[in-house]
């Protein structure tokens, strides 16, 4: 592939049916502004409720609001990102249907749950991959830590962060992706300013994480342009997110003291594994067939 090919895979004709998702509803600028500011009080009502809803089920920790903020109690801080991202996401599906009269499945785009499996697996891959050339730099730092608490917390993190990563995708390859891709009418400036704010909010993570995440972002949002909706890349940011919580957790991350069925203690990889991961999904980003049905640039 020479890099004219390299170019227009980062830069592609974009896919009219992903032209048609971003289009629907009401589409002026001061509807996405009012939407956004919107999103946010609807977002604390659902999240009261949910909370309130936990609590009377008895599912979770009886103080999740407290708990949820301790990194220490994997469960309830899983749970608890699983609420909020939760929250979030539908108080902005609620606003934008209200305001830009929006359905949800116009944010989620072409969703199809092949494209949400392939997604999965191929990540699943990428991430093994990804252990196993760190073990051969260091050895020694994996280590098992199975112990009966693996399947609770497994359980708790399918549950919370199944909604948080959707929220993501709909947040960021979905709301905030279309409405930069209708002000650019280009795909590659659309995913760089998504991928912008992506990044921005990991900030609190650590360095690493968060230019990790601004490169995740802006490639993420490419493929969601490319595939007319978020399903791929959910599926590729749920497997990464599964995997670094019950498979393979960081003794240097927020999952660190999880009882992950193994723990990694390589502080001086996490550029590395950044590198390694972003490197993984821009080759998927370049080597992902380009949709057969018509496109337009930004002269059209």
């Amino acid at each position: 592939m020479g890099w004219a090919e390299t170019r227009r895979s980062l830069d592609p004709e974009i896919p009219t049916l992903a032209f048609e998702y971003a289009r629907r509803g009401k589409t002026s600028a001061w509807r996405y502004l009012t939407t956004s500011l919107l999103a946010l009080p609807l977002a604390i009502l659902i999240g009261a409720l949910a909370v309130a809803a936990l609590r009377i089920s008895g599912f979770g920790p009886p103080d999740l609001i407290n708990e949820m903020l301790d990194i220490h109690n994997p469960e309830a801080f899983i749970l608890g990102a699983g609420v909020l991202f939760g929250s979030m996401g539908l108080g902005l599906a609620a606003a934008a249907r209200w305001v830009q009269a929006k359905s949800l499945s116009d944010l989620l785009g072409d969703w199809r749950w092949k494209l949400v499996a392939a997604g999965a697996f191929i990540w699943a891959l990428v991430a093994t991959f990804a252990v196993v050339v760190d073990c051969l730099i260091a050895p020694g730092s994996l280590k098992l830590t199975a112990s009966a608490a693996t399947l609770k917390l497994a359980l708790f993190s399918v549950v919370g962060l199944t909604p948080q990563v959707l929220a993501e995708e709909l947040i960021f390859r979905g709301f905030v992706t279309q409405a930069a891709l209708l002000a650019t009418k280009r795909a590659l400036p659309a995913a760089i300013l998504s991928g912008l704010l992506f990044g921005a909010c990991h900030i609190p993570n650590g360095a690493p994480q968060a230019v990790s995440a601004t490169a995740f972002g802006i490639l993420a949002s490419l493929l969601a342009i490319r595939l007319c909706g978020v399903a791929f890349t959910f599926g590729v940011h749920l497997a990464n997110n599964l995997f670094g919580a019950v498979v393979v957790a960081s003794a240097s991350d927020v999952f660190a003291g999880a009882p992950a069925i193994f723990t990694q203690h390589a502080p001086h990889l996490m550029w590395w594994d950044a590198a390694v991961s972003n490197a993984a999904l821009l080759l998927i980003t370049v080597l992902w067939p380009r949709p057969g049905s018509a496109g337009i640039r930004a002269s059209s």
